[in-house]
């Protein structure tokens, strides 16, 4: 390339600096939004595997109530794949100070797998020494030295223990989710490890597994993974003896939800870059046509003077491309850098795990590149192949104005006669310049469309829970007995004010062609009991629905996963031995999980078998939370009952993650609006540099500088207008897809959007539709009006 064709680049760079920019910052924010919320998910992944190595955490972990033998041991030791054992002593038990599930595990030295992390202090040495969870540090404001006393034990040796230090360990991930217990609340508080001599019991109660790298080789997360630890646990049941209990890493409290929230931020990927590269599109194509429309009688003389059209058109794509590379440069080290560190940190908020890897994904950096170069220096060679095509005497002289028209609301006389001289002038050039205003009616449509979308999906978010748990979900108690037992329910209901018996299991659901799916099967021992409970709403209407004689109510994500209409059959595998096509009878609301509920009647007409009621669900008129603690802490102690769920627990852990999601959809809408003002300035001051001869003959014929402000404002306003009403139409399409994209398998999110996301959106957007009217005031007062009515030389 000629050396005077860089530096009439540079010139240019220099004398139009804002419209660079603009240009730079477009393919910045698509290029950092996609690569930076893409490489999240991996990142997220990456970073738990490296944790979980480097704690080598248990790929597999037999629990045995009675003991594991060490026959047992030495047979599982033998197994093909298995590469590491430890064995564990564990107990829970209360605190006396308020009651919390306190489990306490054995601390041994020489432990291999789940090691710990030494947060604060030491480990014990002694058997009067205890190191502790780090969230009852914050909770209970206990310190190392205190003392802590627990309720009786006839698994423990010693009650009474001096804090020594708080670590984290990375079998608790979920650090508002512990897992469950048979006794206290029935949800573990917090967790601490003391020496194994405390423990009465001689035989370890649990063995922790690792297994060898034709497993392990695998990210955690991949399905491979899944599929070989699938494998070993299949060959590892059937040895064992059916009171021991085989679990896998999905099994520990938080590890597959941290793997659906890094799934839902992936899908949030796939939507917005695009919009925001089409606009990128947009940008370069004015960017560039106006550059060729200022350098037209430059190009001509190149022409002359015998330079190739090759040649010249290095020189326009040398602008486009420096402002596309550094635009993909910034937005590399912003996307991966940045983006993923405020995700992950803010979940690691959530889950226990510590530190985040940021990688930069080669994949990644080719596509974005190749999307910006693309949209960018693409569009450019477009528009340049047209222009260059003229002849060069053509190309020498000034580009006539577009010449003005009748529009068709002059023919509306009555309307057109009663519009002062400001209203015709704005109408006409309007229509004069369809090709600006096209492309700034689409700009700031695409712009409210995407913060229309992330206020939408703000809303999707937080509705999922209180409809749920609020409206869905009547009841705050989940009992779970050994056997079922008549007598409970009449007991019950003398604490609570409803209490309904059913039989509940979790089973799976299957269709050709799809991925089988977990659904909890409800057969109410009572039809009629079970709306006392649980709101049965008919997924297209307010309709409430009964639990059919014959067929069974599907949810309506289920139903619309495997697209099943009323009347369909689905396969379930009701029973351990026996799998039954299921007659498809109404589709209801159900936001949290897979549900299918039939009749007793149809249960036992489907598997031959009575169903087995040990699942009583209470509720209360109002939502106490003393009532329903009391109740727990009353009732688990009684020998039939396996376990007591509380709602509320369950609620505040579904809010926590959806919180953290939020944060993503903030990024979005923060995006969205940046963009929006990127955009709105660039065509504007394209608007200004293509009619600077206009404006200036306003000047010189004795306009105001406001009057000539106003003589374009008018039109950005309108446009604005125009944009903002096409902008908040398509959004309700965007956020419509965008929702099919991002919802995981087992959630259902709210399609619908409140009234004030679309004030929001308008109202942000319009204020920057002020914002650069304010910008563009200032520009029109340092017109140069001698130097912009010079005729081209």
């Amino acid at each position: 390339m000629n050396k005077q064709f860089f530096l009439s680049t540079w010139r240019d760079i220099r004398q139009t600096p804002a419209r660079f920019l603009a240009l730079v910052s477009i393919i910045f924010l698509g290029v950092a939004f996609f690569v930076g919320i893409k490489a999240t998910a991996p990142d997220m992944k990456q970073s738990a595997d490296e944790y979980f190595r480097q704690t080598h955490l248990a790929d597999v972990t037999l629990t045995n109530a009675e003991g594991v033998t060490q026959i047992q041991i030495d047979t599982i030791a033998k197994l093909n794949g298995v590469k590491e054992i430890d064995t564990q002593f564990s107990a829970d038990t209360t605190l006396t100070a308020n009651g919390d599930v306190l489990r306490l595990t054995g601390y041994q030295a020489s432990a291999a797998l789940n090691q710990l992390t030494l947060l604060e202090g030491r480990y014990p040495q002694a058997t009067s020494e205890i190191i502790l969870d780090q969230s009852i540090k914050s909770e209970l404001n206990i310190t190392i030295g205190d003392t802590i006393q627990l309720d009786e034990s006839n698994q423990l040796r010693r009650l009474t223990y001096k804090v020594i230090g708080f670590i984290q360990s990375p079998v608790y991930l979920d650090k508002s989710n512990r897992g469950t217990s048979f006794i206290g609340s029935g949800s573990v508080a917090y967790y601490g490890f003391i020496m194994k001599d405390n423990f009465v019991q001689q035989l370890p109660t649990s063995l922790v597994i690792q297994l060898d790298a034709s497993y392990t080789n695998y990210q955690t997360y991949s399905t491979a993974y899944q599929k070989k630890v699938t494998q070993f646990t299949s060959k590892l049941t059937s040895i064992v003896d059916q009171q021991t209990t085989v679990t896998t890493r999905e099994d520990l409290s938080g590890y597959t939800e941290y793997k659906q929230n890094a799934n839902r931020i992936d899908s949030l990927a796939t939507v917005f870059p695009t919009i925001f590269f089409l606009i990128a599109c947009l940008i370069s194509f004015t960017t560039v046509r106006r550059m060729v429309d200022e350098k037209r009688s430059e190009v001509g003389l190149f022409y002359a003077l015998g330079y190739r059209p090759t040649e010249i058109m290095s020189k326009f794509l040398l602008y486009i491309g420096s402002a596309c590379l550094l635009g993909v440069g910034f937005g590399l080290v912003v996307g991966f850098t940045l983006f993923p560190k405020i995700i992950i940190e803010a979940y690691n908020q959530v889950y226990s795990i510590k530190g985040y890897q940021l990688i930069w994904h080669p994949n990644l950096i080719v596509l974005s590149t190749t999307v910006a170069i693309l949209c960018t220096i693409g569009v450019a060679v477009g528009v340049l192949m047209l222009e260059v095509r003229q002849r060069p005497a053509e190309l020498m002289r000034p580009k006539a104005p577009q010449a003005g028209r009748r529009i068709l609301l002059e023919r509306w006389q009555p309307f057109w006669r009663r519009l002062n001289f400001h209203y015709k002038v704005l109408f006409r050039n309007l229509f004069r310049y369809k090709g600006r205003m096209w492309m700034t009616i689409i700009g700031i449509a695409s712009c409210t469309a995407m913060i229309l979308t992330g206020f939408g999906l703000k809303d999707s978010i937080g509705d999922i829970v209180p409809l749920q748990f609020d409206k869905i979900w009547k009841y705050q108690l989940v009992v779970i007995v050994k056997q079922p037992d008549s007598t409970l329910a009449d007991a019950f209901s003398k604490e609570v004010d409803t209490v309904v018996n059913v039989a509940t299991s979790e089973r799976t659901a299957s269709k050709a062609g799809y991925q089988n799916q977990k659904v909890t099967v409800t057969v109410p021992k009572v039809n009629k009991e079970l709306s006392e409970v649980q709101l049965l709403q008919s997924s297209t209407s307010e309709k409430i629905v009964a639990v059919p004689k014959s067929g069974a109510l599907v949810s309506e994500k289920l139903a619309s996963l495997y697209h099943l209409k009323v009347g369909d059959t689905l396969r379930v595998r009701l029973t351990d031995t026996h799998s039954s096509k299921v007659k498809i009878a109404g589709i209801i609301k159900n936001y949290v999980g897979h549900a299918l509920f039939l009749s007793n009647a149809y249960y036992e007409e489907l598997t031959g078998e009575s169903p087995v009621y040990r699942t009583f669900l209470l509720s209360f008129q109002k939502d106490n939370q003393a009532a329903s603690e009391a109740f727990v802490k009353k009732w688990q102690k009684d020998d039939n009952i396996i376990t007591i769920t509380q709602l509320d627990e369950t609620k505040e852990n579904l809010e926590t993650s959806f919180a953290v999601l939020t944060i993503v959809v903030w990024i979005l809408i923060i995006a969205a609006g940046m963009l929006a003002f990127i955009v709105l300035y660039n065509l504007n001051s394209m608007n200004i540099a293509e009619r600077i001869r206009e404006l200036s003959t306003m000047k010189v014929l004795g306009f105001f500088s406001k009057e000539v402000t106003l003589y374009v404002f008018r039109e950005n306003i309108v446009l604005s207008l125009f944009g903002i009403m096409f902008g908040l139409f398509a959004g309700i399409f965007l956020h419509h897809f965008v929702i099919q994209t991002v919802e995981m398998d087992t959630t259902l999110f709210v399609q619908t959007m409140h009234w004030q996301s679309y004030l929001y959106a308008g109202s942000i957007t319009f204020l920057f539709t002020l914002v650069v009217g304010v910008v563009m005031h200032h520009q029109l007062q340092k017109i140069n009006m001698l130097d912009a009515l010079k005729a081209n030389e």
